[in-house]
């Protein structure tokens, strides 16, 4: 896991969307997709996808894959 503090973010298999805020403080685990234009206040579980103002946790990665 991951934190951004004044260093910037440093994530493994993360992607971030366009456009998305993440506040200062946050924590975002790896393997995690922060949606376009997100806004992201609390800590991000890895392996999960978060979407929204603020962004929440839509579902898992895996349920994602099964979905496509």
């Amino acid at each position: 896991m991951y934190s951004l503090n004044g260093d910037g973010i440093h994530a493994v298999k993360t992607i971030i969307g366009r456009n998305a805020i993440i506040l200062k403080g946050v924590t975002i685990g790896n393997n995690v997709i922060i949606g376009a234009g997100a806004v992201v206040t609390k800590d991000c579980d890895s392996n999960s996808v978060y979407a929204g103002v603020p962004a929440l946790k839509i579902c898992t990665i895996e349920s994602l894959y099964k979905k496509r």
